[in-house]
């Protein structure tokens, strides 16, 4: 489970938003060195653009800014993303 979840109970729901939860799991950013590698997780694919492009951006914004893409987590990695 996410350290972002909580169980649910019976007739409650979670306090996130699915979106909130879908880009934590789809976008995962850390240091190396000088770059900023950008972690692509689970499927990619039209459907989930919006979030990992808007992950990504966060990222590329900075003049200069030095970033790796790493793919390999992805399982999915539909061609219209």
């Amino acid at each position: 489970m996410d350290e972002d979840t909580q169980p649910a109970t019976a007739g409650q729901t979670s306090l996130r938003s699915d979106s909130a939860l879908s880009r934590r799991r789809l976008v995962h950013t850390y240091e190396r060195g000088e770059f900023t590698v950008v972690e692509l997780r689970g499927e990619i694919d039209l459907s989930t653009i919006e979030e990992v492009g808007a992950g990504v951006s966060a990222v590329t914004e900075s003049p200069g800014a030095l970033v790796v893409v790493d793919l390999r987590p992805a399982q999915f990695f539909d061609c219209a993303a």
